[in-house]
């Protein structure tokens, strides 16, 4: 399988300075289906809110909340970035499906 959840300097860069892809992201953190496929594929967990709210400030308090959504931004960034974004820039840029 492709490893296409490698971060590169090019993909960081886009996740702070390209607005575009900053909306792509977004967007697909609201699918899903999106994530939970993503998450099934490359063994990885989306932080969930946890049920009571005690456990929820240790977990910030901690940094653990933290430790989780960087893990899973750490694949997650790169995969939409080479899976979602870039076929659909191929695509406006060409007028074609790529």
């Amino acid at each position: 399988m492709t490893d296409y959840t490698t971060m590169t300097p090019q993909i960081s860069f886009d996740a702070i300075h390209n607005e575009a892809f900053k909306h792509v992201l977004v967007e697909t953190l609201k699918e899903q289906e999106l994530v939970d496929q993503f998450c099934r594929l490359y063994k990885c967990e989306k932080p969930k809110r946890r049920n009571h709210p005690l456990e929820e400030m240790v977990d910030q308090i901690t940094g653990f909340r933290q430790h989780q959504w960087n893990e899973f931004f750490k694949q997650f960034i790169p995969f939409v970035h080479r899976v979602v974004y870039m076929p659909l820039l191929c695509e406006l840029e060409s007028k074609q499906p790529c």
